[in-house]
């Protein structure tokens, strides 16, 4: 409610002096009224005064010593008192108003208009927040894209057999935290992420308490509505402000939460991926040692090796040899008995 009421009756209306109807002087004989004060004072002063045929204005030139306030003073009157009597272009709602009415409609118009103004300025803090929101989301997607990248980049190290077979288990464990170094960077970019729209809400929350405070000493001071009502205006505001706050805060959790549930599921596909082509190393390892056993097993080293035969001939030579000993040994052994049987008994 307006904190000015009607005007009270003992106020007089304007065009009247002291509640009589008597004439007040035209305006051409209050200015030579007033020039002629000027003139006689000018005199007593020293001051040389100049009267224009154009104009009602005058013009002063100094030649003896003068007071320059005074001389202020004077032109500052002569200017007040050449304005017309009738006001020009004023609206056609104020006739028929009292003062108080005026005042009390003046002091509307300034309130809704310092409202208006500070629902701009809360809009533009919004959009200036909600820009700041965006070009860190923006940095964000640029970053897990570049991130994206380097990740494909990695697995398309060992995409074929012909890569992994290049590759030996400590390397293949490096590339795996290799791997899981950009997820730790991805993580890390959303919690920053996280933190920037934290600082953006605190902003809000500190931009928004300025506001709300010099507009409330505005307001206070039109006055057109009582202290109390200000203070329920303003507490309104702050309270829309503060369900904004908790409305982003708890979407930015749920937000948060998405992401590193995203890069949880992300690091496990990633883990399932390593790991099949781990399997896959392992059987590749396998074959090939499995069949570079079976091209030496036959090759003509195991099958039929040069230092085998040669040992093969010596040692069937040896065995001739020695064969031809054994029966050379034998012959004689025989031969030895036969001539003991032949010898004659020495007790016969």
């Amino acid at each position: 409610m307006a904190a000015v009421t009607a005007a009270p009756s003992s106020v007089t209306k304007l065009g009247s002096r002291d509640g009589n109807n008597a004439a007040l002087p035209t305006r051409e004989e209050r200015i030579a009224t007033f020039q002629n004060n000027v003139l006689n004072h000018a005199k007593k002063c020293g001051v040389l005064v100049m009267k224009t045929s154009t104009d009602t204005k005058m013009s002063t030139h100094t030649f003896i010593k003068t007071k320059p306030q005074e001389l202020v003073q004077q032109e500052a009157a002569l200017e007040v008192l050449s304005l017309s009597d009738h006001l020009t272009g004023a609206s056609q709602e104020w006739d028929g108003l009292t003062v108080t009415e005026r005042i009390a409609v003046h002091r509307k118009e300034r309130h809704e208009k310092t409202v208006e103004d500070m629902k701009q300025e809360l809009t533009c803090v919004s959009n200036d927040l909600e820009a700041r929101m965006t070009k860190a989301s923006e940095q964000l997607q640029q970053q897990l894209t570049a991130n994206d990248k380097v990740l494909l980049s990695l697995f398309q190290k060992m995409d074929t057999a012909e890569q992994l077979q290049a590759y030996n288990l400590d390397q293949l464990n490096k590339l795996w935290d290799e791997i899981t170094d950009q997820t730790a960077i991805r993580i890390g970019c959303i919690k920053t992420l996280d933190a920037q729209l934290d600082s953006v809400e605190k902003d809000r929350i500190n931009l928004i308490e300025d506001i709300l405070k010099s507009y409330g000493e505005i307001l206070s001071q039109i006055a057109y509505l009582l202290t109390e009502d200000v203070n329920r205006l303003i507490t309104e505001e702050a309270q829309a402000v503060n369900l904004t706050v908790l409305s982003n805060k708890r979407k930015y959790s749920d937000l948060y939460l998405q992401l590193m549930t995203i890069e949880v599921e992300r690091e496990k596909e990633h883990h399932a991926r390593w790991e099949s082509k781990m399997d896959e190393w392992k059987r590749l390892m396998q074959q090939i040692a499995e069949e570079e056993f079976r091209v030496y097993m036959n090759s003509k080293l195991v099958c039929n090796p040069t230092e085998v035969h040669k040992l093969i001939e010596f040692l069937t030579a040896e065995q001739k040899l020695i064969n031809r000993k054994r029966q050379e040994l034998l012959h004689q052994i025989r031969l030895g008995c036969c001539e003991l049987n032949c010898r004659p008994h020495p007790y016969h």
